[in-house]
C-alpha cells in the first residue's frame, strides 16, 4: 500500500501500513505453499520475524524486505502495491510512500513501479540506515544528496556525502546508506531496472 502523502506517518496510518505489507508477504508464501519456518531459513531471519511482520506488527528494516522478496521471487516493490498510473506526471503532494525500516521514508518520484526506471526520494533521520548488513540486486544506482550528510558503504569502503555530492554504483556491489549527520538526510535515488 502506497500512500499518497509527504506528511509525517501517525502511528495508525503506520499500523494500517505494517498490516498491508505483512497481509502481502503472507499471501505471497502461502500461494508458493511455504511455510515461515521455510522463508525464514532461506531469507536468513528468525521465524519469529516473519510472523511478526506477517501479522502487522513490526516494520521491518529494508535488508529484512530485500531478503524476504529474493526468497519468495518477487520484487520488493510487490509488498507494497504497484499498479499502473496512466499519468506522466507526479505531484508533488501526491508523491507515493514507502516507509520501510526505522526512520528512512522512500517516497515514488516516478508515476509507478511497472517502468524501467525507478527515482526515489529518500528522507533519512538522524542515524536511520538502510540496515546493519549491506544488500545487493541486480541493476545500477545512482544518488544524490539535496540536504544533510550520508554515508554510502560499497563492499568495505565509506564514502561520505554532503548536500550536492552524488554516487553512482553496481547494485551487485554489496551496498548500505546511513545518516551520519545531525538532522535529517534529503537524497534523490535513480535505480535501473526497478528494484522496488
Amino acid at each position: 500500500m502506497m500512500e499518497k502523502s509527504n506528511k509525517k506517518i501517525k502511528p495508525e496510518e503506520e499500523r494500517k501500513y505494517n498490516q498491508y505489507v505483512g497481509m502481502r508477504i503472507r499471501e505471497l508464501r502461502k500461494q508458493q505453499d511455504r511455510t515461515i519456518e521455510e522463508v525464514a531459513k532461506e531469507a536468513k531471519v528468525s521465524p519469529g520475524l516473519i510472523s511478526l511482520i506477517e501479522r502487522g506488527k513490526v516494520n521491518p528494516s529494508i535488508n529484512a524486505l530485500w531478503a524476504i522478496s529474493r526468497t519468495l521471487k518477487v520484487p520488493i516493490g510487490t509488498f507494497f502495491g504497484s499498479e499502473y498510473s496512466e499519468s506522466p506526471v507526479v505531484r508533488g503532494t501526491e508523491r507515493r510512500l514507502i516507509k520501510t525500516g526505522k526512520g528512512i521514508e522512500f517516497y515514488l518520484l516516478c508515476p509507478d513501479l511497472t517502468r524501467k526506471l525507478e527515482v526515489l526520494y529518500k528522507v533519512f533521520n538522524p542515524g536511520a540506515s538502510t540496515g546493519t548488513k549491506s544488500y545487493t540486486h541486480k541493476g545500477e544506482e545512482f544518488g544524490t544528496v539535496l540536504s544533510g550528510k550520508i554515508e554510502v558503504t560499497l563492499d568495505n569502503r565509506k564514502y561520505v556525502l554532503n548536500k550536492g555530492d552524488s554516487i553512482y554504483f553496481s547494485s551487485t556491489t554489496p551496498h548500505k546508506v546511513e545518516n551520519i549527520g545531525k538532522r535529517k538526510a534529503v537524497t534523490i535515488w535513480v535505480v535501473t531496472p526497478p528494484s522496488f
